[in-house]
């Protein structure tokens, strides 16, 4: 799978458990950026940004650094993701 893909991938993932963290009132979000109890238009806003600065990254930066950026961003994504299901989330659109 090609990085580009795959970074993606993970970061509506991501989004999708972040809706359920705004579904469900007894959680917070720990993203500093959105705040403990992030609107559904905040969150929309904030992964569609995401998502286009990962894309972006294909234009601004030589493949071979721009592979290592898509890189960084899967492994982190990944461990919100796995730290995620293990509290139980679920990906939700």
């Amino acid at each position: 799978m090609e990085y580009l893909t795959l970074s993606t991938l993970l970061l509506i993932l991501d989004l999708g458990q972040t809706k359920d963290i705004i579904a469900r009132p007894d959680r917070i979000e720990t993203n500093y950026i959105l705040g403990k109890y992030p609107s559904n238009r905040d969150v929309n806003i904030y992964f569609a940004s995401a998502i286009a600065a990962n894309a972006a990254v294909k234009f601004v930066l030589p493949k071979r650094k721009a592979k290592h950026v898509w890189r960084a961003v899967s492994i982190v994504q990944a461990s919100y993701i796995t730290n995620n299901l293990q509290l139980g989330l679920k990906v939700k659109f």
